[in-house]
């Protein structure tokens, strides 16, 4: 058996120990506990940014996809009205001629109609 006295004086000494291994523990945990903030800090920093810079990106995408459907619009509106225009162009071409042709055969219908025939008998 061990002496009652020489028990207690282990345990006293645990005692003592004890108190300095659980700051030294503390400490440990303190330590982590700092760096999981920094890094928790750090990546909610990150991902603002981030954040930040897909925003401007977006931003920047819509503008241009504006700009360059405004242009086709643009276009495509001039495109149609200078079709319009050579369209139209081309009906007054053709009620031109077609009045031209119609003056021209009735000028030559006239003249027929006018003449004597070779054939007819007198």
């Amino acid at each position: 058996m061990v002496p009652r006295g020489d028990v207690l004086e282990l345990i006293d000494d645990i005692k003592d120990a004890i108190p300095g291994e659980l700051d030294d523990a503390q400490d440990v945990l303190d330590a982590r506990d700092s760096m999981l903030h920094d890094a928790k800090a750090h990546a909610d920093s990150m991902v603002s940014a981030a954040t930040t810079e897909a925003d401007s990106m977006l931003n920047h995408a819509r503008a241009e996809a504006d700009r360059i459907l405004s242009d086709a619009k643009s276009q495509a509106d001039r495109m149609v009205g200078e079709a319009r225009q050579h369209s139209e162009r081309m009906v007054a071409d053709a009620r031109e001629e077609a009045m031209r042709i119609a003056a021209s055969a009735k000028r030559e219908y006239e003249a027929s109609i006018s003449r004597p025939s070779p054939n007819a008998i007198d």
